[in-house]
């Protein structure tokens, strides 16, 4: 596991999300870990797993916790794709991430790491290498698309 990326959850541990290999090869998917914190600041991490929802290529990808109308939302951008750094997407899950339902894909040609910002407007934003040479794009979606396609599934 390497390039990590984490979101305290609403119980206060905290859900780290990373690059995965398998056999010194790419998983194809993410790797979930949760460590909480006890009160005299011992961290005890839970086993970690591979969340085959979460279809990655071997990339650096970004997490970011929001609050909705909805409640509290993690967001997950990476290129979704299980071998090739393209189609930059979205995801949301809406129970701490133990699910991950919606998905809104960003841009389907070449796409590299990425990082998650919330807009003082509401937006959500995500900074992110189209490719490895073709560039830094940003981009800034309303959650509502996130939320409508969660509510289709």
């Amino acid at each position: 596991l390497n390039e990590a990326t984490a979101v305290v959850l609403g119980y206060g541990a905290v859900l780290i999300n990373s690059r995965a290999y398998t056999g010194g090869k790419p998983a194809g998917h993410r790797a979930l870990t949760r460590a909480r914190f006890t009160a005299d600041d011992t961290v005890h991490y839970e086993e970690t797993i591979y969340a085959p929802a979460l279809v990655d290529p071997a990339v650096q990808a970004s997490t970011l916790r929001i609050t909705t109308g909805r409640g509290p939302v993690i967001l997950f951008s990476n290129p979704a794709h299980p071998e090739a750094r393209r189609r930059l997407t979205v995801r949301a899950s809406f129970d701490e991430g133990v699910t991950w339902p919606a998905a809104h894909e960003i841009d389907g040609g070449p796409a590299a790491y990425s990082d998650l910002v919330l807009q003082a407007d509401g937006m959500a934003g995500v900074l992110y290498e189209r490719g490895n040479h073709g560039g830094i794009a940003y981009v800034h979606f309303a959650l509502d698309r996130l939320l409508m396609e969660h509510r289709k599934g």
